[in-house]
């Protein structure tokens, strides 16, 4: 749980985390926290947003690793 600290998680964002951490979908998590899906993949975005950020603070300039599954290129 160290990530929803890491990452200034809300509440809400902390437990779409966790359960997708389990290997649920986005339809599955909406139903569990009675929510639409649309909310649940709103807040993966967001989550994902806030662990970007972090990760690129980490990475000098010009290194285009995103933790989104793909590569994109940074200008230097």
């Amino acid at each position: 749980m160290d990530d929803i600290q890491n990452y200034e998680l809300t509440s809400c964002e902390a437990e779409v985390w966790c359960l997708k951490q389990t290997g649920l979908t986005h339809q599955a998590i909406a139903e569990q926290l009675q929510m639409a899906e649309a909310t649940v993949k709103n807040h993966v975005s967001s989550i994902q947003v806030k662990r970007n950020a972090e990760l690129t603070e980490q990475q000098p300039i010009g290194h285009g690793l995103l933790d989104v599954g793909f590569w994109i290129n940074l200008p230097d």
